[in-house]
């Protein structure tokens, strides 16, 4: 996989645009060879919705599922310089 992660704002960016259902968001990140945790699966109320965590060796990726259904937005995280 290439790691290059381009931004593609306001429509997501690289292989995950916003709107995409959550299971593909969760999917894909695992076919880039990242480490995949989910919180709080379907959840959708104001103070605990879904996230789904990317973890790959060159970054984070933090997905927001606010719906408990679909990709709402998404921090990339490089943790190192």
């Amino acid at each position: 996989m290439s790691t290059d992660v381009e931004l593609a704002p306001p429509r997501g960016i690289t292989g995950f645009p916003l709107g995409a259902a959550a299971g593909a968001v969760e999917r894909t990140a695992a076919e880039c060879g990242c480490r995949v945790k989910v919180q709080d699966e379907g959840a959708a109320d104001p103070v605990h919705y879904m996230k789904v965590t990317a973890l790959h060796e060159q970054f984070e990726i933090v997905f927001h599922c606010e719906d408990g259904r679909t990709l709402t937005a998404a921090e990339v995280w490089i943790p190192h310089p």
